[in-house]
């Protein structure tokens, strides 16, 4: 959690330090993400409780953190810093 905390505190602080120049700083926190690493790692019966533990019933995969990356980095996202977006799922609204 300390590694969590600093990595959230550091994205706020340097989003201020930057933003006279327009830069903005965000944290994408991904939930629980299914890999070609990953996918052999666990049961089968654990994935499925994991799924069932997820509001959205399933893992999510790596090119839907790709595409929040992609987002934050665009124009689109220009008005956004000092964020942590949670790609998760809804893990973490329990």
């Amino acid at each position: 959690h300390t590694s969590k905390g600093a990595i959230l505190n550091l994205t706020r602080d340097l989003a201020v330090a930057v933003a006279k120049w327009r830069v903005t700083v965000n944290t994408v926190s991904p939930g629980m993400i299914i890999t070609d690493q990953s996918r052999g790692l666990l049961s089968d019966d654990v994935k499925r409780k994991l799924c069932e533990m997820t509001p959205l019933g399933r893992f999510g995969e790596p090119e839907e953190i790709a595409h929040m990356v992609q987002f934050l980095a665009s124009d689109r996202a220009a008005f956004i810093t000092g964020q942590e977006i949670r790609v998760d799922g809804g893990w973490t609204i329990w």
